[in-house]
């Protein structure tokens, strides 16, 4: 082969005007792929970069169903247990613990909605670049700093500067009535993408938490790996340590009444080790509502107490009862209950939706008719509920008609859950969630599903937001298609080069067959020239690309004109070169390939010559 090999090399010159055309050609070739590839890796790769750095990191932890359905309630109870277990993972650089909720920011001339966003100042600067962004006052001095970050753009909509005060309105997290918090505006941020900065609202996590009543609670942490082949080490790393963060549950079947039809499917959901409580048992209600199968579900707590009727005089009534905190809107839902109370005719309660005004009220008590006798206590009275110094006083608004499905049949009462956990338990607690399925429910199935969705789910920057993804998968068959099509044009002119190459030496060949020369031998004689014009073509190419690529990195593509569009497409006004490994081998391989393939038609023409015909050649 090395014979031939310096034979081909020396046809490569014997017309140097022609081959010259070809290897710029092929330089020319390799050179605008590179470079459109180069361009179209930046718009990718830029927006995924700023995305990842202005909010999404490369991981985020939340609550099973978060990213589909962000709710205030579906968060992680456990937030302390889950970031020391966060602690230390293998390729992690940092995390931030984020609380999050929509709300409306309302100026002096105008409103806009918003999502807040609660921050560790010092643990968020260290996995977004969010105090870099700051491009007007400050960023957070400490934790404990009332005030707020906005983006330019969300402070041009509401008119409003640095200092300015900014009302929010919001919904916490154990309460469905509104907040209204003001802060006023430390810092003015500018991400480069227009449309977070018109909706991210930053203010210190233990501010927001002490407003939303979210303390030790959290709605997603975001996590940065060390480096990005890391991602998905660090993602099974994650997943194997906060596997066991899953209340230990049971789903027991039974049949509620149905209020047209017949008897309705339904579970009760209870911790395994019974009798003890459900433990913030709110965000796993809001993951059963998210289910398709189910209808209503209802939060309930069961607590055993002595209640006391004082009458006139020193007399008194006590008796022990089983008592039912109930959500009332959510139990109605459930179970129809309200509509077995009897509620008298002189009451201001009579002939309303019961359920929706006892929701908002809370110093209420609907006793059975076994503990109304035993009380000596009829609606309009007030009850004193547990014993010590700071019982509840509760008046009894009506009485039960029947027994609430679940409860003792005989002394039992029914009242407002918030104010039961608060005064005897101190935090949120549940004996058991009622969920009502849909007629036509699996029960079984359904509860194993319900079991299944709790937990936290760990989900990597293409997962939050596929589009990005997408974007980037797109822009790989983009760069081929334009390889392809810019190679197809290359491959004509190296064959008809090649073509040429052999017309034009038909006698020389033939005097090569005539002293023993193979077919095989020409053939192989055809492709080395072709492979080594697409040699010093690449060598060009690369060159030529390298100078240009180097130049580009060092002074970026300036592109401010286009500032507003590119800002809404979530890229910043200079755009830096990026090529990858696979990009530059997968362009040097095709060229080796298009060499070879536009050079086996010649060969094959020149390998099947005859001698004499060859001879005859002028």
């Amino acid at each position: 082969m090395g014979t031939y090999g310096k034979i081909a090399w020396r046809n490569l010159f014997r017309n140097p005007r022609r081959t010259l055309v070809i290897i710029l050609a092929i330089g020319l070739g390799i050179w605008g792929v590179l470079m459109a590839m180069a361009l179209d890796n930046a718009f990718a790769f830029q927006m995924i970069d700023n995305f990842i750095f202005t909010h999404l990191g490369h991981i985020e932890v939340h609550a099973r169903g978060y990213q589909k359905h962000p709710s205030l309630k579906l968060c992680m109870v456990e937030a302390d247990a889950i970031l020391e277990k966060i602690q230390g993972s293998p390729h992690l650089r940092a995390y931030a613990p984020r609380i999050k909720n929509f709300g409306l920011a309302q100026s002096a001339r105008s409103s806009r909605g918003v999502m807040l966003v609660g921050i560790d100042p010092e643990a968020e600067a260290r996995v977004t670049r969010i105090r870099e962004f700051v491009s007007e006052g400050r960023y957070f001095a400490d934790a404990e700093e009332e005030g707020v970050l906005i983006g330019e753009s969300l402070a041009n909509e509401l008119k409003i500067g640095l200092g300015d005060k900014l009302t929010f309105l919001t919904q916490g997290y154990a309460s469905e009535e509104g907040l209204i918090e003001s802060f006023r505006v430390l810092g003015l941020y500018r991400s480069g993408i227009s449309e977070l900065d018109k909706v991210l609202v930053y203010l210190p996590l233990p501010v927001l938490a002490r407003i939303l009543g979210m303390e030790g609670k959290l709605s997603e942490i975001a996590i940065r790996v060390d480096e990005d082949p890391n991602l998905p080490l660090l993602k099974n790393e994650l997943r194997q340590r906060l596997a066991g963060v899953k209340p230990d549950l049971k789903a027991e079947p039974l049949t509620l009444p149905g209020v047209e039809s017949g008897p309705v499917p339904a579970l009760k959901v209870r911790e395994r080790r019974s009798p003890e409580l459900l433990a913030d048992p709110d965000p796993m209600a809001e993951s059963f509502r998210l289910h398709p199968e189910v209808s209503s579900e209802s939060v309930r707590l069961a607590l055993t107490l002595p209640v006391r009727h004082r009458l006139s005089g020193r007399e008194k009534r006590e008796a022990t009862l089983e008592l039912w905190g109930v959500d009332p809107i959510r139990e109605d839902k459930t179970t129809h209950l309200f509509s077995l109370v009897e509620v008298p005719a002189s009451s201001w309660l009579f002939g309303t939706e019961l359920e929706k005004e006892l929701d908002i009220q809370t110093d209420w008590i609907i006793l059975s008719r076994p503990a109304g006798l035993a009380l000596a206590a009829e609606p309009g009275d007030t009850l004193e509920v547990g014993a010590g110094a700071n019982p509840l006083h509760l008046q009894v608004v009506g009485t039960m008609s029947s027994e609430i499905p679940g409860a003792a049949a005989n002394s039992f009462a029914i009242l407002h859950r918030e104010p039961l956990w608060q005064t005897f338990l101190g935090q949120p607690r549940a004996s058991e969630i009622l969920v009502r399925l849909k007629p036509e429910a699996d029960g079984r199935q359904v509860s194993q599903e319900l079991l299944d969705g709790l937990g936290l789910e760990i989900l990597d920057w293409g997962e939050l937001y596929p589009v990005l993804a997408e974007m980037g998968s797109m822009i790989d068959v983009a760069n081929y298609i334009f390889l392809l099509v810019v190679y197809i044009a290359v491959t004509f002119g190296i064959a008809n080069t090649m073509i040429m190459a052999v017309f034009e030496r038909l006698r020389e060949l033939g005097i090569l067959k005539a002293l023993g020369t193979t077919p095989g031998q020409i053939f192989l004689l055809v492709i080395l020239e072709s492979i080594f014009l697409s040699i010093l073509g690449m060598i060009l190419g690369m060159a030529v690309s390298g100078a240009t690529y180097w130049l580009w990195a060092r002074h970026g593509l300036d592109l401010s004109f286009f500032a507003s569009g590119m800002e809404a497409m979530g890229l910043g006004t200079v755009l830096f070169p990026v090529l990858t490994a696979e990009n530059i081998v997968i362009t040097a391989l095709a060229a080796l390939v298009i060499a070879i393939g536009s050079a086996l038609y010649p060969g094959w023409r020149a390998s099947r010559l005859l001698v004499v015909e060859a001879m005859r050649a002028t």
